[in-house]
């Protein structure tokens, strides 16, 4: 691809193919006259253009339609799915089925230390104090 002469004249070149207004349409004009480069820099410019209006505009063909309805009713059943998947569920449960456990060791725990406070009682009897004389 052939260069402009400077980034100045680009800059206006490149606007001028933008947007085309009289006065900088003259000054391109003149100055693609005098200069080889930006003429040929444009000239290149203009023929890309040329190719590119000529050049049909193609839609999507049928494949690219039905896979673009697949694809959206795929969505549109990923978003009406319930908000708890099996990860969810299952974490839910197991945080449960913990909760319980924790619970019912503690249950068992005190009644262990009530029961062995209870042997204790039993096997040793109440020591009685013995007043000796002065």
């Amino acid at each position: 691809m052939n260069d402009f002469c400077s980034e100045n004249w680009e800059r206006k070149i490149q606007s001028f193919l933008h947007q085309p207004t009289q006065g900088v349409k003259r000054e391109v004009q003149d100055h693609i006259r005098i200069c080889p480069a930006c003429k040929s820099a444009l000239d290149e410019h203009l023929g890309i253009r040329k190719v590119l209006k000529v050049l049909p505009d193609e839609e999507p063909g049928e494949e690219f339609d039905r896979r673009l309805s697949r694809r959206i009713q795929f969505i549109k059943q990923e978003r009406n799915r319930p908000v708890f998947r099996y990860f969810e569920v299952f974490n839910i449960f197991f945080t449960i089925i913990i909760g319980v456990m924790i619970v019912v060791l503690f249950f068992l725990f005190s009644r262990m230390a009530e029961s062995i406070e209870k042997k204790k009682d039993k096997q040793d009897p109440p020591k009685q104090e013995v007043i000796l004389p002065d």
